[in-house]
């Protein structure tokens, strides 16, 4: 068989020597010089010779060892036939053409490892990435929760401060009712105490205040003019108060009179009015009436009353005058 028709299964350059051998499997030449002492005689008993390549295919499942065959390294490689100006010149290789199938693996196991090592890495960075953002994520939890909790006890301490100011609050109002309730009470009580101890008092108003002038005979004379004459030995006492509004200058203070009995207050009232009731407006008592020159100015004999009873008494007058009464 010529070398030309022959397809090479090892270095793939024709050579004049016709030392080779032909697979019975996939009907390619060899070079003996390619295939080895060892392997050159692998098959002679028989003369049906395997090359490696259909080994390793027929052999896979069972050994792992896809080593294609090698160049010899004593083997004379000749000059390649010339290409063509088109085609890029192919690279001088020390082994054999690898096979599809080979390359697929090649391929696959590159492909695998270096997916198992992105995956490894992107496994680490994600771990990294994770753990340094949980642990940021946890400690945050933690401030949280210990603020939650720092709030939730404040919040129980004053719940149980609002409500024990409730308690005090309730307790307070209480005592406070009570307190009005006693303080009215005892209002009304020192109200009557002090009109009590006014039983024997009268009140002379709006009559004109003189240097060096004799209350006592004053009192004495106006009994005389209202036909009631009372002794000075009944008047226990008899002095000026001092006015409860002091801007009012124009108005004289009043005369407190004390008498020694209820009896004889009761009937000096009673006589004045009467003696008011039985003349004319401009002929009531007055400042003439007690020898007082000048001006005609109106006296009025009233009942000292206590400062609540004189409250009293005055809205009672303005009441009467709004209602035309």
């Amino acid at each position: 068989m010529d070398n030309l028709t022959l397809s090479w299964g090892c270095c793939s350059l024709d050579g004049e020597s016709k030392q080779f051998k032909k697979c019975n499997t996939c009907v390619k030449a060899f070079h003996l010089e390619c295939l080895g002492t060892c392997q050159s005689r692998a098959g002679d008993a028989t003369g049906c010779w395997i090359c490696p390549t259909c080994i390793n295919s027929n052999t896979k499942t069972i050994n792992k060892d896809n080593t294609p065959v090698r160049f010899n390294p004593n083997v004379t490689i000749r000059t390649q036939k010339r290409q063509t100006s088109n085609s890029p010149p192919e690279a001088v290789d020390s082994e054999a053409p690898i096979t599809r199938s080979d390359l697929r693996a090649i391929v696959e196991d590159i492909t695998e490892r270096k997916f198992e090592t992105l995956l490894v890495q992107l496994t680490n960075t994600l771990r990294s990435i994770m753990t340094s953002e949980l642990g940021t994520m946890r400690n945050e939890i933690k401030d949280l929760r210990e603020s939650i909790t720092f709030v939730s006890d404040q919040y129980e301490e004053m719940i149980k401060e609002n409500k024990k100011t409730s308690e005090t609050v309730r307790e307070l109002r209480s005592e406070n009712e009570l307190m009005k309730s006693t303080i009215k009470d005892l209002s009304f009580r020192l109200n009557n105490f002090e009109q009590n101890a006014r039983s024997n008092n009268i009140e002379i108003q709006s009559l004109p205040e003189k240097k060096e002038e004799n209350l006592t005979n004053i009192v004495s004379k106006l009994s005389n003019v209202i036909d009631f004459p009372i002794s000075p030995e009944k008047i226990v006492h008899c002095t000026r108060i001092a006015k409860i509004n002091r801007d009012n200058l124009a108005r004289p203070r009043s005369i407190i009179v004390q008498l020694a009995t209820p009896r004889d207050r009761d009937c000096f009232l009673a006589a004045a009015i009467k003696f008011n009731k039985s003349r004319p407006v401009s002929e009531k008592l007055n400042t003439t009436h007690l020898g007082y020159s000048g001006e005609k100015k109106p006296v009025f004999v009233v009942e000292h009353l206590s400062p609540g009873n004189k409250a009293l008494h005055a809205a009672t007058r303005l009441a009467a005058k709004k209602n035309g009464y």
